[in-house]
Order: structure tokens, then C-alpha cells, then sequence
């Protein structure tokens, strides 16, 4: 039996037309429910972060629908560190560092299953010892930044940008802004 090409084209045309048609009996075992309120990003995230495009450690996040706040238990400063006293000292003064938390209010936003935080402007301090001598250190969290969660994938984007620094009350010259990426996903 001859088979011709026209005759092999109809039936791969009819066997791929059939499983277009054939259903599977678990498609409906996750059921996406698009977001309705802007509530529905209250929870706790685990991820990681991107600080001026470089990864960092894993970072857990927190958004607080009651009281309108996304938290950080301990804000990575380690960069601001490295970008006051430059890398030659950044390890043995981050010895001295403790983490700060970092608090930022926000007003939140409803577009179909997208939930978007804009963030507002927010300063922390910490303090950090530089050869015996102890200095304040003020980060300034700049206004603009914004988390982005997507309710069916359950995933949360956040940048915010450090655009200054005071150490000591006086604003650091040539302190180039930090940018941090956040890419969480949301604890069951």
C-alpha cells in the first residue's frame, strides 16, 4: 500500500484536530480566583532580593492590610554599608551593623487580578562603628516605590530605591542611589 503525502497530511491534520478537542478530567482541580480587593495581598512572601542588580540573600516580606504597611523584619544594608566606607572596610564594619526593620505605608490599587501598592516615603536609621568610632547612619527610602502582587500566581514584586544617606547629620556626598527587587512568593 502506497501512502501518498496528501493522504499522511489529512491524517495528522485529523489526529491533531482530536486532541484539540479531548478534555483532561483535571483541569479544573485549581480553580484561579481573580483578586476583588486590594486585601488580598495581606500575608508573608519568602524570596529573594536584587540589590542594583546583583542577588542577595532570601528576604521575607510582609503586607498588612489592617494597618496599610509592607514590612522587612531587617533591612540588607550591607550595600549602603559598602557604598559609605567603600569594600575595603564594608566586612568589619558590618560586624557592628544591625539590621534595621523598615516600615512603609502605602495606598493600594485594584486592576483585575493585579494588586499594586504604591509605597510612601520612609526613613531608618542604624548605626555602624568605622575604625573605633561610632556613626548614625540615616537611610532615605525615596517616595515612589511600589509592589506589584499578582493574585493567581500568588506572586509579589517590590523596587524600592535608597536616593540618600545621611551619616552623622550630614547628608554623604557622592552616594550613587541603591535600587532593591524584591521577588517573593506568598507563604501558605
Amino acid at each position: 500500500m502506497k501512502i501518498s503525502i496528501r493522504t499522511l497530511f489529512l491524517s495528522m491534520a485529523l489526529v491533531g484536530g482530536a486532541m484539540l478537542f479531548t478534555s483532561c478530567d483535571n483541569d479544573d482541580d485549581y480553580k484561579i480566583i481573580p483578586a476583588t480587593s486590594v486585601d488580598q495581598a495581606h500575608g508573608n512572601y519568602e524570596g529573594v532580593i536584587m540589590v542594583n542588580n546583583e542577588f542577595q540573600d532570601s528576604i521575607t516580606v510582609s503586607v498588612n492590610s489592617v494597618s496599610n504597611t509592607v514590612s522587612l523584619s531587617n533591612l540588607p544594608v550591607a550595600p549602603i554599608v559598602k557604598a559609605l566606607v567603600g569594600e575595603e572596610l564594608a566586612d568589619s564594619v558590618m560586624k557592628t551593623v544591625e539590621a534595621p526593620a523598615l516600615s512603609l505605608n502605602y495606598t493600594g490599587t485594584l486592576y483585575e487580578n493585579i494588586v499594586q501598592l504604591q509605597l510612601d516615603a520612609q526613613q531608618v536609621d542604624f548605626n555602624m562603628t568605622v575604625e573605633d568610632a561610632e556613626k548614625q547612619v540615616t537611610v532615605f527610602v525615596n517616595n515612589g516605590g511600589e509592589v506589584l502582587y499578582d493574585s493567581m500566581q500568588k506572586i509579589l514584586n517590590m523596587g524600592i530605591t535608597v536616593d540618600s544617606v545621611k551619616v552623622d547629620g550630614e547628608l554623604a556626598e557622592n552616594f550613587k542611589t541603591i535600587q532593591y527587587i524584591f521577588y517573593q512568593t506568598k507563604r501558605k
